[in-house]
């Protein structure tokens, strides 16, 4: 007897990641759990079991989108800091509301992030969070189930920086350390983990050499703002 798989969707066209960038018309893909088991033109998808069938005509399907840079943890101040300059939008609006987050608040704003990266065809990003509450981040793409780079927004200097972001050089590299012992390679490798210095006007020279002492022998990313 054929084995029953999860999803089956039938007669797609299918724009492919292999190295011609094929494709495929009136194409099948099968869904076997949270893998893809097969694609091409009535490929084994036709002759296995399918607890749900999707019909494809007339749909494209194609590879994932990747956010490589946003800020989940703003998502809830969005169109609250419009015709500022760089500088005075972070220090009049952006940095005093992301020190108002607590735990719940954060989760809020990364739920509404990564519904909306979904529901628009991205299914991996690059997060840089604030200064605290990073799990909340990490659990809501673990529930989200799309595939997360993040790490904790790090801030050991800076001026205008309020007091719910200040934090020192040893508790910023510890709480990021902790987050990757905790988070990095999670959930099978989707959620993975980047250290996260915000930019060199609100870092030590202490805090971005170390950052790059502690990442290089772990193989993990560094994830800044560089101009």
């Amino acid at each position: 007897m054929l084995a029953a798989v999860e999803l089956l969707i039938r007669n797609a066209t299918v724009v492919t990641m292999n190295a011609s960038r094929e494709v495929l018309r009136d194409a099948d893909i099968v869904i076997d759990g949270n893998r893809i088991a097969s694609v091409g033109p009535h490929s084994r998808a036709h002759r296995r079991h399918a607890t749900r069938v999707i019909d494809g005509r007339g749909l494209v399907v194609l590879p994932g989108l990747i956010h490589s840079h946003l800020h989940a943890c703003q998502t809830l101040c969005r169109n609250h800091a419009d015709g500022l300059e760089l500088l005075d939008w972070l220090r009049e609006r952006i940095w005093p509301f992301e020190a108002a987050h607590d735990a719940a608040s954060m989760r809020a704003s990364a739920d509404l992030t990564f519904l909306e990266l979904i529901t628009s065809g991205a299914t991996a990003c690059l997060d840089m969070g604030s200064v605290r509450h990073y799990d909340s981040v990490f659990e809501s793409a673990r529930d989200a189930g799309i595939r997360l780079v993040g790490g904790k927004c790090m801030m050991d200097a800076g001026q205008g920086v309020p007091a719910g972001l200040r934090e020192t050089t040893k508790a910023s590299l510890e709480e990021s350390v902790r987050l990757l012992e905790r988070w990095n390679g999670a959930e099978n490798g989707r959620l993975t983990y980047a250290f996260a210095p915000r930019f060199v006007l609100s870092c030590t020279e202490e805090l971005m050499r170390t950052v790059g002492e502690l990442a290089k022998p772990r193989g993990v990313r560094v994830h800044t703002h560089a101009s």
